[in-house]
Formats: C-alpha cells, structure tokens, sequence
C-alpha cells in the first residue's frame, strides 16, 4: 500500500511539473482574449437549483423526521 501512494505522489509532482511548464510556454498576452461563462452558467444553473431543491427537501424531511420522534 506504501508503494502505491508513493508512486501515487511522484507522479502527482510530476503532473504538476509539467502543467506548470506548459502553462508559461502557452500563457497569451494578458488581454488578448476573453473566455464568456455566460453560456455555461446558464446551461448549468437549472440543475443546480433542482440540486439545492433536493438537498433542502431532504435536510427538511430529516429534520421533520426527528422532531416527530
């Protein structure tokens, strides 16, 4: 198991080697573009709100369900 997580570390380090190499040889001029989420937060936040809908739903019935006991 020691092994596992060892090798598991090393190449952890060495992703983070290399991503943080390949990130200063691919950066682009500061303001040369913009990335808009819009469309993402959009797409996304219908299910989020069902999500939170159902997590509240839940912690309530939980709560409904001890204070009957």
């Amino acid at each position: 198991m020691q092994r596992i997580i060892s090798l598991a570390m090393g190449l952890c380090a060495l992703c983070f080697v290399a991503l943080s190499f390949a990130s200063t040889a691919l950066a682009a001029d500061e303001g040369s573009y913009t990335i808009d989420l819009a469309p993402l937060a959009e797409a996304v936040m219908p299910t989020l709100i069902a999500l939170l809908g159902a997590l509240v739903s839940a912690a309530l019935a939980w709560a409904a369900r001890l204070l009957h006991r």
